[in-house]
This record gives C-alpha cells, structure tokens and sequence, in this order.
C-alpha cells in the first residue's frame, strides 16, 4: 500500500510542479517579451488617431472663388470676410433662415471667368454673393472651394430685379465654429 500512496503523491506531486512550470512559463514569457505587444497597442492607437483625423475639423487657411456664364461677361460681387447672423425678426417661428448682416463688404464688377483666393483672416469667415449686370435672365455657375474641397457649386437661371427691388442671386455663407461638448 506505502508504494501505491507514494505512487499516487507522486503523480499529485508532479501535476502541481508541471502546472507551477507552465504558470512560470507563462509569466516569465510575458515578462521575457512584453514588446510584442507594443506593435498591436501601438497600431490600435494610431487607427483611433486616424479615425479622429476623418471627423475632427480644422480651421481652413483659404476659400477659392470661381465664378463663369456663357450668357454674360461680366457680373456684381460681393464679399466679405465680416458678417453678423441674426435671427429674421418677421419670422413668427423659430426656425427660420437668419439674415446675413455684412459688417464689411466689397462691392466689384469683375469680368468671366473669374477666379480668385481669399486668405482666411482670423474670423474664419466668408461670404461671396454674384448676380448679373444686364436687366436680362442669365445662367450664373458659382464653385467655392475651403482649402482644396468643393463645398458650393451651384448653378441656375438667375432673373433680373423685379418691380419690387428683390433679385436672384447665387450666394455662399460658411462661418467656422468649433465644436464644443456639454459639460456641467
């Protein structure tokens, strides 16, 4: 019976310092190479990084005019890189368009095709608006691009002035805001 017990112990003996090796194993091997995972750690912050890259905006440093017309050649402009939004106040409901108020302006004629720069000032604000010379209907095309992105490109049958003072015109308003989150 001492042999059959001893041979059990035995066996008990030699399962637990087979699981104490492999525990030792184990840890010493995660101790011995802890830099293989550093690439996955590593990759899984940079693919978050770019997944912020895709939706976090930035301020923009130019917008690019480009204006054209086959039926004309030379149009109104208007821009401004200073402008107010405030609510319409003959708007019953909320909800309404707000009205552009331009704190300063420039008022040209310019000839077509027209193309041209404006570097954002510190306002990161920009609003151009054209519309025909002739008192007759002419199709306008007006593209704006912020850095090297189209965000406008739009182009229509734009009427002459009516009895009542009111024109179609083409007009493009981008204001930057920085986003902010809640908090308490």
């Amino acid at each position: 019976m001492g042999i059959q017990s001893s041979g059990i112990q035995s066996k008990k003996q030699g399962t637990d310092a087979m699981k104490d090796r492999i525990m030792q194993s184990r840890k010493s091997r995660a101790l011995r190479r802890p830099t293989r995972f550093w690439p996955a750690l590593a990759g899984s912050v940079m693919l978050l990084g770019a997944c912020d890259a895709l939706t976090l905006d930035r301020e923009p440093d130019v917008a690019h005019l480009e204006i054209s017309s086959s039926d004309v050649s030379e149009v109104v402009l208007v821009t401004s890189q200073w402008f107010v939004e405030v609510e319409d106040p003959e708007c019953p409901d909320g909800g309404c368009n707000t009205l552009i108020h331009l704190v300063a302006a420039d008022t040209t004629m310019v000839s077509l095709p027209f193309s041209q720069s404006y570097p954002f000032n510190s306002r990161l604000q920009f609003f151009a608006e054209t519309y025909p010379i002739e008192r007759e209907p002419a199709t306008l095309s007006m593209t704006v691009y912020l850095d090297d992105e189209e965000w406008y490109n739009d182009s229509r049958l734009l009427v002459p002035e009516d009895s009542d003072g009111d024109r179609e015109t083409l007009r493009f308003v981008y204001k930057y805001n920085i986003a902010t989150l809640g908090g308490g």
